[in-house]
């Protein structure tokens, strides 16, 4: 299991929320995807025109936008980082999909079901080295009280995968 986030945003020694931003969160909790509704949703794609037309045009021009990293501190944000890892990993994802794929599918899987998901594969020291989409369809979350997420499970053929929640990242619409 590789936590490679929490050397990108370290939780600070003695980090306590204030209340009100509790309350909020408490009262913000998710909303566990009703993944009943998936197969509805994807026979409408594919039985209306309109909607796989809708749903392509936002999905093509969200891949069209160019992705930058700009470093937080030092330099002007308007000035790019010099070439950034996580450029080179959405640049080439895994060695089947280009990244206009990538997001592609992840927003029409966003626009569709209103969950997104990718698969962080990490080499022995922890790094991503490549990302694989999953289908929202397959991925149920496993729920925590304390973390909200204990974890992920991806059916696929009647095998259930477990995942840890470093290993997927969730796109979600509220």
């Amino acid at each position: 299991m590789f936590n490679w986030l929490s050397t990108v945003f370290p939780r600070r020694k003695g980090f306590r929320p204030a209340p009100h931003l509790t309350a909020v969160a408490a009262h913000n909790a998710l909303a566990w995807p009703d993944l009943s509704r998936a197969e509805a949703q994807s026979r409408l794609y594919q039985q209306s025109p309109w909607v796989y037309i809708a749903i392509n045009r936002i999905a093509e021009a969200a891949a069209l936008v160019p992705l930058h990293v700009h470093p937080r501190f030092s330099t002007p944000l308007d000035q790019p980082a010099a070439r950034h890892p996580l450029e080179d990993l959405l640049d080439t994802p895994n060695p089947y999909i280009s990244r206009f794929e990538l997001i592609e599918q992840t927003i029409a899987q966003l626009e569709l079901t209103g969950d997104s998901y990718w698969f962080l594969a990490g080499d022995s020291a922890g790094v991503p080295v490549e990302i694989w989409p999953l289908r929202s369809d397959r991925v149920s979350i496993v729920p925590d009280e304390t973390r909200y997420v204990k974890g992920y499970v991806y059916e696929l053929d009647g095998q259930r995968i477990p995942l840890t929640p470093e290993e997927v990242v969730h796109f979600r619409r509220w």
